[in-house]
């Protein structure tokens, strides 16, 4: 089973091209900080998320904060 990633962008297009990007891998979008969190929290095996910064909402820097509190060991770019 490959890896899963999990995108979080708010660029709907920016995300669909990284995600042909990594067509060898189960990629998951999120197009907010608080719905990747919404992710993150629910039992999964998430090997990455590769997360903007600039978010409407809850930024990246935010959404990392609390990713890290749910799973401190979550890789994230």
């Amino acid at each position: 089973m490959p890896d899963k990633i999990l995108i979080v962008d708010d660029d709907k297009e920016f995300r669909e091209e990284l995600r042909q990007c990594l067509s060898d891998y189960e990629v998951i979008q999120a197009a907010s900080g608080d719905e990747a969190i919404g992710i993150v929290k629910k039992p999964n095996e998430i090997s990455l998320v590769i997360m903007d910064v600039r978010m409407s909402g809850t930024s990246g820097t935010d959404a990392l904060v609390r990713m890290k509190e749910i799973s401190s060991n979550i890789k994230v770019v």
